[in-house]
């Protein structure tokens, strides 16, 4: 009943209706809206019913105060910052375009309400050295990535995440969206409304068979489709990518949550596996989705040590055009992992050697009817 309380809650900042159950924990929907990084927002929802807001026990009506405060407060930050690095980059004639939410946000009632981990940027890879001494310059360190992007925190704590790619190299439709400058325009510093939408689908879709996605991910496809005046415009691509029946699922779940949508049981196996995976999954079922993707642990575990060449080539510049390196390039990234995230592998492991083979076959049957894989022929 909380999470039907939480989704009703968020509801209420585009069509305000009465609440159609009681008896609820409001502690645990405060809880759990945390837990999907949506709290602010819901207090948000809740102000449009301020005799609900009124009745809530003092300690959650607080809570969720305190949150939507503090989310209002890092979207006025980011809104600052992206301003900064506008100015700073086309100073440097430095070529980026921001991603992911700091453009998804705009469609939002309130796009402070947003909240964001982190602010994402595609740069083209030759210019790490040039972005690293201008953002150094505006007083941010550059923080160790995972290979494929580039961090930088700033003195206020926020990240700046810069990506050559739009797509980690192997992902969920890297093959069709990279590098992603197909879809900036000449002189703008956003992807097209098309390139936004595929990069958030295919985003939403490569966490769900990782470690999972939380509410929000929905929200943002949700809001995004809203701008459409009938059927979607971007079928051909959605079908190239091989989601169409994703696509017609996680729409349909929107709907559902937040319009006028119906239940039916996949939508609810949907929704139960996004709520139970939190705002960014967890490493149980990210090692779980692996295996039955893979068709077994040991495939699995391979899979993970040699990753695709382009991922080695966006980590390692020198390995560029030179396809004989590819061995120390390999070799290279077994280091890293081995010394800046042993822990991380070790503890994949142990979740991967867990994962019986009818485990892995029930999840795998379960993506495939979410429409995240295709049935075995």
């Amino acid at each position: 009943m909380e999470k039907k309380a939480l989704i009703w809650a968020l509801r209420q900042g585009f069509s305000a209706e009465e609440m159609p159950f009681s008896n609820i924990s409001w502690e645990n929907v405060l809880l759990l809206a945390r837990h999907h990084k949506v709290s602010g927002l819901c207090y948000y929802g809740l102000k449009q019913q301020g005799e609900v807001l009124s009745h809530l026990p003092q300690g959650v009506r607080d809570g969720f105060l305190q949150d939507y405060r503090k989310t209002l407060h890092q979207g006025i930050q980011w809104e600052s910052l992206q301003q900064d690095i506008t100015t700073a980059l086309q100073k440097a004639k430095i070529p980026y375009a921001f991603l992911k939410g700091a453009c998804i946000r705009d469609v939002y009632p309130v796009k402070e309400l947003r909240s964001m981990c982190d602010m994402d940027l595609l740069v083209l890879p030759q210019d790490h050295e040039r972005l690293t001494e201008a953002f150094c310059a505006m007083g941010a360190v550059e923080e160790r990535g995972d290979g494929n992007h580039y961090n930088y925190r700033f003195p206020n704590g926020l990240c700046i995440e810069c990506h050559p790619n739009l797509m980690h190299p192997g992902e969920v439709g890297s093959d069709i969206l990279n590098p992603g400058w197909q879809f900036v325009q000449e002189g703008s510093t956003a992807l097209t409304a098309e390139g936004l939408y595929l990069h958030a689908l295919c985003h939403l879709a490569g966490h769900l068979l990782s470690g999972g996605a939380g509410v929000r991910f929905v929200l943002d496809l949700w809001l995004l489709s809203r701008s459409w005046a009938g059927e979607s415009p971007y079928e051909a691509g959605i079908a190239t990518l091989g989601l169409t029946e994703f696509h017609r699922n996680i729409l349909a779940l929107g709907e559902y949550w937040f319009g006028a949508g119906e239940q039916t049981d996949t939508l609810e196996e949907l929704a139960d596996y996004i709520f139970t995976s939190g705002s960014h999954g967890f490493a149980q079922r990210a090692a779980l989705n692996a295996v039955s993707v893979a068709g077994s642990q040991k495939n699995a575990f391979l899979k993970r040590v040699f990753c695709p060449r382009e991922a080695l080539e966006a980590r390692f510049s020198w390995v560029r055009g030179r396809p004989l390196l590819l061995p120390m390039a390999w070799l290279s990234r077994c280091a890293l992992v081995l010394t800046s995230r042993r822990k991380e592998l070790s503890a994949w492991q142990k979740q991967s050697g867990k994962i019986s083979q009818g485990d892995a076959s029930l999840q795998r049957e379960k993506l495939v009817r979410f429409g995240l894989m295709k049935e075995e022929a």
